[in-house]
């Protein structure tokens, strides 16, 4: 799964509905760790022509916290939403943000999202969007939550939030290769307790990055000087120069090489870099 565990405890809470047996009976699986049969029951729920919001929202729990391969779960889950009254759609649309966000599916995240954000949307959706845009190279959509974002920190009551609110402008800074304020975010956060890992990652991460980005363009000066270059004043014994070039581009290459070893290419598009 990928769920943040530092974002779970700033999941708002539904109240689960214990009169209804089957979502009794999950839970009551759930409880002792019986997690095949929980599952079993959280599809049964699922299944129902009629469901209640919030018996969709246990199911949906379930599912999120005792199952390893959420992708197999998408139909179901999105079926079972397709079902619930629009009250109820609203109820839990948050949770199918969480939820396809942690099977990957930011095109259905991007969807779910509310159009406009207000002061009484969960904070941590802004989170949740700045992946999503990121995630989908929506990079205009993206600087338009930079102010919003600056405005839930402000609002933020916890460290935590403002620290996860914080992470999200770092890596919107990160990809478009503002550097120098991605580095000055991740290193408060390091400087910090609740996200102090990230934080230190992102600083190490920005390292190779730049150490890329610097490659790159002593490879690109290197073919600008081949092409611009004239024998006819060459300083140095005939030949010399295009030797130099060589030698500097095969040390550049190596780098190169290196550095992506360090850095996959999935990471490094998290910095902009292609």
């Amino acid at each position: 799964m990928k769920i943040p565990i530092n974002r779970t405890r700033f999941w708002p809470p539904i109240e689960v509905p214990t009169a209804d047996p089957l979502v009794g009976e999950m839970q009551g699986f759930s409880g002792i760790g019986a997690h095949e049969d929980a599952l079993k029951t959280a599809r049964k729920i699922l299944g129902r022509e009629r469901n209640a919001g919030e018996a969709f929202y246990a199911a949906l729990q379930v599912i999120m916290k005792q199952e390893d391969n959420l992708e197999k779960w998408k139909d179901c889950v999105e079926r079972a939403y397709g079902r619930l009254a629009r009250v109820s759609q609203k109820e839990v649309r948050f949770w199918m943000v969480v939820f396809h966000a942690s099977c990957g599916n930011y095109a259905r995240v991007a969807e779910l999202l509310p159009k406009r954000f207000s002061r009484n949307d969960n904070l941590l959706e802004l989170c949740y969007a700045m992946d999503a845009m990121l995630a989908l190279g929506r990079l205009e959509e993206a600087a338009k939550l930079v102010p919003k974002i600056g405005l839930g920190i402000k609002a933020a009551a916890q460290d935590e939030m403002k620290d996860l609110l914080t992470g999200a402008l770092a890596d919107y800074f990160a990809r478009v290769k503002q550097w120098g304020i991605a580095a000055d975010l991740w290193r408060a956060l390091a400087e910090g307790n609740t996200m102090a890992e990230s934080g230190i990652k992102g600083l190490v991460d920005i390292g190779v990055a730049q150490a890329l980005d610097a490659v790159e363009t002593g490879l690109i000066a290197i073919e600008r000087l081949r092409k611009s270059f004239d024998p006819e004043v060459e300083l140095t014994l005939p030949g010399n120069e295009k030797k130099r070039w060589n030698e500097l581009e095969k040390h550049l290459l190596e780098r190169k090489k290196a550095l992506e070893k360090l850095m996959p290419a999935e990471d490094r598009r998290r910095f902009g870099i292609g």
